[in-house]
Parts: structure tokens; C-alpha cells; sequence
């Protein structure tokens, strides 16, 4: 597998783990109201909103739930801002939980290759593989640093 595609499979199954916490796909509403909710929660949530542009206050997002919803680029910002809070929030857990145990079996799906042209396609199977030690990888996919993950992706091979 192409060393891009590692990296991207890894963070993706990461990402699958954390954020497809439900069987069916969710409506965009229903990501929005989820993003909007972890955010009015979280006390870091106003420092991660003014880092990425975002002025809104508490009220103001408890107000988005609510009524009148942000538009759709500050819908995406504010889908940022969640899933990077989100990382960083559940990090510690998701290194207990993978740890425990002496290690966990990671399923790594293949990469859409929908844009690849189809002459250029390869059949790309489902890899499991065992990691035994998931802090330094858990520590990159949380800060999101892909040049880590693809050096520790190759160390565990």
C-alpha cells in the first residue's frame, strides 16, 4: 500500500472509532446539533471556537441549537472545532482503552479510490494489525501531525 494511503487509512480507522459512534449515517442536522452540543458542554470549547475564527460565545451556541443555526462555512468551521476538541478530549481514554490488555487488533479499510482512474485501481483489501503500545500514535492522530503517524505506522510494521 503507497505510503499515503497508510497514513490515511490509519487516522481514518482512528476516526471511525471515535466519530461513527452510531449504525446509521447521520443527517447534516444531526452532526451539527451533536457538534454544537459537545461544544456548549466543553469549557475549552471557547478557546478552540476563537482559535479557528469563531467570536460566538456560550449563549450564542446554545443559541444555535436552539433556533437559528450559523452559516454553512461557520457550519464547517464548527465541525472543525469539534472534531479537533473531540481528539484531543478523548485521547487519554482512547490510549486506556487501546492499550489495556497488552494491545488492540485495528481494523484498516481501504481508501476510496473513486478518483483514481479505473485503469490505475487496485483491489485493496480490509489489513487487521495488532499494536501493542498505541500512546505515540494516539498522541499524533490527536494533534493531527500525519508525518508521526506515518513514521510510527512504518516503526510497527
Amino acid at each position: 500500500m503507497p505510503r499515503a494511503l497508510r497514513r490515511t487509512c490509519l487516522a481514518e480507522s482512528l476516526d471511525r472509532r471515535v466519530f461513527d459512534d452510531v449504525a446509521w449515517r447521520r443527517s447534516d442536522e444531526e452532526l451539527l446539533q451533536q457538534a454544537l452540543g459537545y461544544l456548549v458542554k466543553k469549557k475549552s470549547a471557547a478557546d478552540a471556537l476563537h482559535a479557528h475564527g469563531i467570536t460566538a460565545d456560550a449563549d450564542t451556541v446554545a443559541a444555535w441549537r436552539a433556533k437559528v443555526h450559523p452559516g454553512p462555512e461557520e457550519q464547517q468551521r464548527l465541525q472543525q472545532v469539534f472534531r479537533e476538541l473531540r481528539r484531543r478530549n478523548i485521547a487519554p481514554y482512547l490510549t486506556r482503552v487501546l492499550n489495556a490488555d497488552g494491545g488492540t487488533r485495528i481494523e484498516i479499510h481501504p481508501v476510496d479510490q473513486e478518483s483514481v482512474e479505473a485503469r490505475h485501481r487496485r483491489d485493496l483489501r480490509v489489513r487487521w494489525k495488532n499494536i501493542w503500545r498505541w500512546n505515540a500514535i494516539i498522541a499524533a492522530w490527536a494533534r493531527q501531525d500525519s508525518l508521526e503517524m506515518e513514521h510510527l505506522w512504518r516503526a510497527s510494521w
